[in-house]
């Protein structure tokens, strides 16, 4: 149960912080330098895909952050 908590945690605060990111984007230089490290690597993908169904790419793209971090979470700071 902790790691469903730990993934869903990880995955909702990647996504909040990706959405915020891309809306403030053009208005301010933090939020761009968010969205650039954030989005990476499946939002910067080129081509039809990834900007016709951009949000899709997007929880995508969240997915495999909150994977990730997970990961490193279970790795190196939880007990067996």
């Amino acid at each position: 149960m902790k790691k469903i908590l730990i993934f869903g945690s990880f995955f909702v605060a990647h996504s909040a912080a990706q959405f915020w990111s891309w809306a403030y984007a053009l208005r301010n230089n933090t939020a761009s330098a968010f969205w650039a490290i954030l989005s990476a690597p499946l939002v910067q993908l080129p081509g039809f895909f990834a900007s016709q169904y951009f949000w899709i790419v997007a929880e995508l793209n969240s997915l495999l952050w909150a994977a990730a971090l997970s990961f490193v979470v279970f790795q190196f700071f939880m007990e067996p």
